[in-house]
């Protein structure tokens, strides 16, 4: 297996998307290998340990929500030996979660907007923006996240499947739904939106 190599000088977002990089040459075995040494290290007691002694039943908690790909608030509700159960701000719902699972520290989404969306970068609740085989502009949110394709809600209601490699990310989702309801009011009407 090919060394990991990971500069000092980094900060651990940065850490994570170089190890995320140099894993792309991996062959599938390797992946399988290093999937193994991770959960080890998941499971450690010690690592736990530090996790659970920091939070009490009541903190406000960040996770990271596998499903979402995104980290999202909590309050802590029990905390069990190797699992917590929290109340999810979000959803409102109750969910058992990995003590591994919880951000202790500001860390940030490891992920660079910059290179576009994929799979790994989308998050459940996301604006985005695509065009359609017309050449049409949609602007939506995330709804679920598949293998190759995002179901996307858009904010005329219609719903799509859409190839990642086809989605830009919003930066202001409040924004994007204006601007699309601006270009829905503007196909409807020969007026124009705004006054010279």
């Amino acid at each position: 297996m090919a060394d990991l190599i990971v500069s000092p000088d980094d900060s651990p977002s940065d850490e994570v998307a170089a190890i995320l990089d140099q894993c792309d040459g991996l062959t599938l075995f390797q992946l399988f290998r290093l999937n193994i040494a991770i959960d080890r290290k998941l499971s450690d007691p010690q690592r736990i340990a530090q996790v659970r002694n920091a939070i009490h039943v009541g903190d406000e908690i960040e996770y990271f929500d596998q499903s979402k790909n995104r980290c999202v608030r909590a309050i802590v509700k029990k905390c069990s030996r190797t699992r917590l159960s929290v109340f999810d701000l979000e959803d409102n719902k109750h969910w058992s979660i990995e003590y591994a699972a919880v951000n202790l520290g500001d860390e940030q989404d490891f992920m660079d907007a910059s290179k576009g969306i994929s799979r790994e970068n989308a998050a459940v609740g996301e604006f985005v923006i695509f065009h359609d085989k017309h050449g049409e502009q949609h602007v939506g949110s995330i709804t679920k996240l598949n293998q190759k394709t995002a179901g996307i809600l858009c904010t005329d209601g219609t719903k799509w499947r859409v190839g990642y490699g086809l989605l830009t990310q919003v930066i202001d989702g409040n924004a994007a739904v204006s601007h699309a309801k601006a270009i829905e009011h503007q196909k409807d009407s020969d007026t124009p939106l705004f006054d010279d």
